[in-house]
């Protein structure tokens, strides 16, 4: 009998699934956090906010 989860990972189902439930609203979520920290002036001006996103999430 072949795994579920096997199967998924063969055809990119999980993958997709992976990004869509996990990554995408992490990523957004930190978006947030950055945007709030240079509006009050936590970041230096014209910091990449996208970039740091990239940064932390880049591994996965």
């Amino acid at each position: 009998m072949r795994s579920p989860r096997r199967a998924e990972r063969r055809t990119g189902r999980g993958t997709v699934a992976f990004k869509e439930k996990f990554l995408f609203r992490r990523r957004a979520a930190l978006r947030v956090v950055l945007e709030r920290a240079a509006a009050r002036g936590e970041l230096a001006a014209g910091t990449d906010v996208e970039l740091l996103v990239d940064i932390v999430y880049g591994v996965l």
